[in-house]
């Protein structure tokens, strides 16, 4: 694929449709432990772009403390903070 082309691409219709300069382009990708590929990389270095990469494949603690506000009410797998359950607040 021609990302270069590509990305020239989405500026140029977005200059167009907003009448405004682009500063810069963010590409949000995921990457195996955080390791940009051959593509990836080209993409990273090319001017005015901003890569951001997800991380999939990382080995992670069986039990992760979660700050509080991650928790979604009434779901018990976001209940758990630190290996114990927390105590609900508010409805039943």
């Amino acid at each position: 694929m021609d990302y270069e082309s590509l990305i020239d691409a989405l500026v140029q219709q977005a200059e167009a449709l907003s009448e405004l300069p682009m500063l810069r382009v963010h590409w949000h990708d995921s990457a195996r432990d955080g390791v940009p590929d051959g593509s990836q990389q080209f993409i990273g270095d090319l001017p005015n772009v901003k890569l951001r990469l997800g991380r999939f494949g990382v080995e992670r603690p069986a039990e992760r403390c979660r700050p509080a506000h991650w928790a979604r009410p009434g779901d018990a797998r976001t209940q758990r903070s630190c290996g114990r359950l927390r105590p609900r607040s508010g409805r039943r």
